[in-house]
């Protein structure tokens, strides 16, 4: 399933969602695929990238595309992955803008395909709705 995950994101979309979007990525990638929050962390503990991950799978998702989840920290600072909350992503950014999780999603829809549905029986923990989807 990880090779059906494609991306067409231009280089400086990648960049921006490498290096600070990924958190509205993420959660908006969550809310789509039903897939969990995952996250890489440093060597205290500090939290550097987030993305979606189905461990029994063993797949990851961000702006990159689909991929084996012992390749999603290629290229990032951080190598410590596992799996985080919407609270800790509150705790480390203040609060997501409206505008960038309407941004994430537009980004979503132009640039990844191949993504899974979430099937109605999957809870993802997200934030309230902040508008329609486009």
């Amino acid at each position: 399933m990880s090779d059906q995950v494609t991306s067409t994101a231009p280089r400086h979309i990648r960049t921006r969602y490498m290096r600070g979007g990924c958190w509205a990525m993420a959660h908006e990638l969550s809310k789509k695929t039903g897939m969990d929050l995952w996250g890489l962390r440093d060597d205290r503990g500090d939290l550097h990238h987030v993305y979606v991950a189905d461990p029994e799978r063993g797949i990851a998702i961000d702006i990159r595309g689909g991929m084996p989840m012992e390749k999603i920290a290629e290229g990032c600072q951080a190598q410590i992955a596992g799996p985080a909350s919407l609270d800790e992503i509150l705790r480390h950014i203040g609060s997501f803008e409206p505008a960038e999780l309407r941004e994430a999603r537009k980004v979503i829809q132009a640039h990844l395909s191949g993504l899974p549905k979430a099937s109605a029986r999957q809870r993802v923990d997200t934030l309230p709705n902040d508008g329609p989807e486009p």
